[in-house]
């Protein structure tokens, strides 16, 4: 894979007719809440389903699934019976379906449910490359284009596969940020997703950087400059891709969230350490759905919801 490093120029444009250099704002719009209000929740692992417009929330000392609507109203829970084990994590298929990554007896599991929580069928993992996963710790799944993507920030390792469980290639992501085996050990790998044309994202937040991996063409774009003003990396963790190319990447240290467009050129940053709405702390895990961004954070405050505005488009002059 070749390794091109992209340098975040302010001028750049986002998107054809966007008014050049103006900000993309996030607007806070609510916190994931039941009925008897907002919900108290502490790093919780989150996820989105696109087709039904829904997030998914895993509460991993519960092994608690909560569903909650566009609105951000739970709509319904699973889990709670223990026949999915202790749960890790959820993806949502095309078909309606769920894959549950879970841990049973000691064992990792994937389990197909449908849309209610309930289980359909266990997939088991083959192919080539399976004799080789001592060290993978699965964490979480995304299914897009009709195949799945196994993560593992442990072990530094995407595996690509069909939605029967046929591995069809590993991707080492050291090795796709150029560190050797020393630096391997030394630098975790903080955040980790993949978006919707199957792009995977990373940060490494000892290194204070941030990759981007196109599984089409090996192409690796690296960003990302350490300070503690606006645009630059802290103690960088979530960071994830919508499907008009602006990426987010949180900042646990810092407590904001940044944006930069498809170039890689900073375009804002939103949030500030404390207690008032739209102020976060600690935030660590997003996912991006329709126009909104959801930031999970610490101090059991929760999962909040920012709405994406984009900058008005400069029209034509004649």
């Amino acid at each position: 894979m070749a390794f091109v490093p992209v340098i975040a120029l302010a001028s750049l444009m986002v998107g054809v007719g966007a008014e050049v250099g103006a900000p993309v704002k996030l607007v806070y719009a609510f916190n994931l809440s039941a009925l008897e209000g907002p919900l108290p929740l502490h790093q919780p692992w989150i996820s989105y389903d696109a087709t039904a417009h829904e997030v998914y929330v895993v509460q991993r000392e519960l092994s608690l699934v909560r569903v909650f609507n566009d609105s951000g109203m739970q709509v319904h829970t699973f889990g709670e019976d223990g026949s999915l084990g202790d749960i890790i994590s959820v993806a949502s298929l095309r078909s309606g379906d769920l894959l549950v990554v879970s841990n049973i007896a000691g064992a990792t599991r994937l389990t197909r449910c449908n849309y209610r929580g309930v289980p359909v069928a266990e997939l088991t993992l083959s192919g080539d490359a399976v004799s080789d996963l001592r060290d993978f710790v699965l964490e979480s799944a995304t299914a897009v284009d009709g195949k799945l993507y196994l993560l593992s920030r442990v072990a530094k390792q995407v595996l690509v596969a069909d939605l029967d469980g046929r591995v069809q290639r590993s991707i080492n992501l050291a090795s796709v940020a150029g560190l050797d085996a020393e630096m391997a050990r030394d630098n975790d790998i903080a955040g980790l997703s993949v978006d919707v044309h199957g792009n995977i994202l990373f940060t490494i937040p000892t290194l204070f950087s941030a990759y981007i991996v196109s599984t089409v063409d090996g192409d690796v774009r690296q960003f990302g400059k350490r300070g503690s003003s606006p645009g630059r990396f802290n103690l960088v963790s979530g960071i994830v891709a919508d499907e008009q190319g602006l990426v987010y990447v949180a900042d646990t240290l810092r407590s904001v969230v940044m944006v930069f467009d498809d170039q890689l050129a900073f375009r804002g940053e939103y949030g500030y350490r404390g207690w008032a709405a739209g102020s976060l702390i600690s935030p660590r895990h997003l996912v991006v759905g329709g126009d909104k961004v959801f930031v999970t954070q610490s101090a059991r405050r929760g999962v909040s919801a920012f709405r994406v505005v984009m900058p008005p488009k400069v029209e034509p002059t004649t």
